[in-house]
């Protein structure tokens, strides 16, 4: 008998010839597509993946580094965490005590926050945390020999415009108070809102506050916006400077602030028509604060009574101001 070995290649067929037949099957595979060559174009252009950054996004530095002033690092102490390109793209601003108990500043350009940063024995230091049009300074300071604060100023500032950080001052304590001043001269305008527990005491306290920087002699409006009902005879010490300044309170009517301080006072049988009151010079003195039961003034009688003229119809009521109280007498 002869045997033959038969090889099939990727072919399922059982093949039968005389003798012995044995099959045996190979795989069958189809060729891998191969590339097509590189064109010339592609062949000179060099594929990379995107690199990382070399630097971490923020670092820390000192914080009297945020002066650059040197007479006023002597005075600093602590640590601040800053954007990593810190001080590309910040300019200063002045700052009147108003940053005690601060812990984080956010601006258009990135995040500051602040580790035990205080400054001792200074009025007024110039730091560059100030970045675009929008300063958010967050609080949280513990009691010392003041009632602990916590609390956000939130500030919109006008670009390319000079703007301080102060302190206000407030009897008894306001949780809510807004600030918006406008320069008549060159019509920048500056919004400046605190919300939470200002630093001070139990009977008074002093809030942060934005306010614009601006030239002695200049003319400042100001509308003050408080919650309402107020607490009559409600103190707010604006920021003092060598200005005009007219104030009105919560969008009402400006009058002269010759102190620049305001005090919020009750209308007492005063006609529900009249809301205004003026002195013997015929100046506004006196303005109410929509139709409510409030007004304001930045006269102090100084617990003496004052006589005011209120506008009635055709005629004038010859009324007091007494303890932080307007009354017309017989209305």
């Amino acid at each position: 008998m002869q045997l033959r070995v038969v090889t099939i290649v990727c072919a399922a067929v059982t093949a039968v010839e005389l003798g012995v037949v044995v099959v045996r099957w190979t795989a069958c595979s189809t060729p891998a597509p191969q590339p097509p060559p590189p064109s010339p174009t592609d062949a000179a252009v060099a594929h990379f993946a995107p690199a990382e950054s070399s630097h971490p996004p923020t670092r820390r530095v000192k914080f009297a580094e945020l002066s650059e002033v040197t007479f006023e690092h002597q005075f600093a102490s602590g640590e601040a965490i800053v954007p990593y390109d810190w001080p590309d793209g910040f300019e200063p601003i002045f700052v009147r005590y108003a940053l005690d108990g601060a812990v984080r500043i956010a601006t258009d350009r990135g995040t500051i926050e602040l580790h035990g940063a205080a400054f001792s024995r200074m009025f007024t230091a110039e730091l560059a945390i100030r970045a675009g049009t929008r300063l958010v300074i967050d609080y949280d300071a513990p009691a010392t020999n003041q009632r602990a604060w916590k609390g956000q100023l939130d500030c919109t500032l006008p670009a390319d415009k000079p703007a301080m950080l102060a302190q206000l001052e407030t009897d008894p304590p306001l949780t809510d108070l807004e600030v918006v001043e406008h320069d008549r001269a060159t019509d920048a305008e500056l919004h400046s809102h605190w919300r939470g527990t200002p630093p001070g005491f139990s009977d008074h306290g002093y809030p942060p506050g934005c306010v614009l920087d601006v030239p002695d002699d200049s003319v400042l409006e100001v509308n003050v916006r408080v919650p309402m009902p107020p607490v009559k005879g409600q103190y707010i010490q604006l920021v003092h400077r060598d200005v005009t300044m007219r104030v009105k309170v919560n969008d009402g009517t400006q009058i002269d602030c010759d102190f620049q301080a305001v005090h919020l006072i009750a209308f007492d049988h005063v006609p529900a028509s009249s809301s205004r009151a003026t002195d013997d010079e015929g100046h506004w003195i006196i303005m109410r604060i929509g139709n409510s039961a409030f007004g304001y003034t930045c006269k102090s009688s100084g617990g003496m009574s004052m006589p005011v003229k209120v506008g009635y119809g055709m005629t004038d009521l010859k009324c007091t101001l007494a303890d932080n109280t307007l009354k017309c007498p017989g209305k």
